[in-house]
């Protein structure tokens, strides 16, 4: 349950793709998500936050400070449109009802701002030799989705938000892929990141590079 929202009257996301990703081992989904942005110059249409994030306030540097949110970008450059949801913050895990509240009202927002599927993205521990992992809410999308270049997830317990959104948007009847990066150790990896970036763009077919 959010604490608030504000959601732009009018947001159109019908038929769209939504990514999520936030801070997680190596910052994988939180870079992902801020290069898909910057790339596609999305435009913010929304924020919530909940019990979920963070007990802190983020002091901007010029004398404002705000509450940790989870943010809401759309792209229309794209078809399908791009329904991007990321923030500076992390989903406290240690609060179990609180924690899969705060997923499951994402993937809530998601299918009622009219997102057709879901793609969540983490990072997950392993070595950077490996292959980005993935799996979904059905074996055919997860056969899908390993076509561009990665592979589907042997039988394991996946942790953290990627798995709990995967499923629970199951639940709801969004289609959904999780995407996750091994990488060695929690510290910010700029490396697997940016693999999470390459891999989204060519599943998701932008034409477009980064500069």
């Amino acid at each position: 349950m959010a604490l608030f929202e504000r959601i732009e009257p009018n947001v159109d996301a019908r038929g769209s793709t939504a990514v999520f990703g936030i801070y997680g081992w190596g910052s994988v989904g939180k870079i992902c998500l801020s290069l898909l942005i910057d790339l596609l110059h999305a435009k913010k249409v929304g924020e919530c936050s909940t019990p979920a994030l963070p007990s802190v306030l983020i002091s901007q540097g010029d004398g404002f400070g705000r509450m940790p949110t989870i943010e809401y970008y759309l792209s229309e450059k794209h078809v399908p449109k791009i329904l991007a949801i990321t923030g500076d913050t992390i989903a406290n895990q240690f609060d179990a009802r609180q924690f899969y509240s705060t997923i499951e009202h994402v993937v809530s927002v998601a299918k009622r701002l009219g997102a057709a599927q879901l793609i969540a993205i983490d990072g997950t521990i392993g070595s950077e030799m490996e292959k980005i992992k993935v799996f979904a809410s059905r074996p055919s999308l997860a056969r899908k989705a390993a076509v561009y270049g990665a592979t589907i997830l042997e039988k394991k317990v996946v942790r953290g938000y990627v798995g709990v959104m995967v499923g629970l948007a199951r639940i709801c009847g969004l289609d959904s892929i999780g995407v996750v990066v091994p990488c060695e150790n929690p510290e910010l990896s700029q490396r697997a990141g940016l693999a999470a970036f390459k891999y989204l763009i060519s599943y998701l077919d932008i034409k477009r590079q980064p500069e």
